[in-house]
């Protein structure tokens, strides 16, 4: 005769192995559908605070570089000249800054925001240095239009 209990389990963990499955599903199916179009509709999903550092950081780019335009490039705000050369995102701890900037002297400013890949990361608990993601802001655009 076979064990009820262990039976029981087996189509119990099975039904909750599908459920998992399929809600994971939706999740991602969601959070593909929510891409933004610009970065006003991007700053709709962060709460006050996060609102105030994307207009922050968007004035220390527009400062920096006038002639760039806005745009929205994997799902994150950014800035195009030429082509796309500088993007941001408010993550739930950080403000990471993508892509890498070459320039040396810069770097070394940055040596305490490098995260891997040589990307920036602005933790949120400190102070966000604005004018100097401005000047990573000009370092990019001169980097990509060369």
């Amino acid at each position: 005769m076979p064990d009820v209990r262990a039976e029981w389990l087996r189509l119990l963990f099975e039904d909750l192995n599908c459920f998992c499955r399929r809600e994971i599903k939706v999740h991602m199916a969601n959070r593909a559908e929510k891409s933004h179009s610009n970065i006003a509709d991007y700053k709709s999903d962060l709460d006050a605070t996060g609102k105030d550092i994307v207009d922050e950081i968007v004035s220390a780019i527009k400062e920096s570089v006038p002639d760039a335009s806005e745009a929205i490039r994997y799902r994150m705000p950014a800035f195009v000249l030429e082509r796309t050369f500088i993007y941001f995102g408010v993550f739930k701890s950080h403000v990471g800054v993508y892509p890498p900037v070459k320039d040396e002297d810069l770097r070394k400013e940055l040596e305490p925001y490098l995260a891997s890949k040589g990307n920036l990361k602005f933790p949120l608990d400190k102070p966000i240095p604005y004018e100097l993601i401005g000047k990573v802001a000009e370092a990019l655009a001169r980097q990509y239009s060369a």
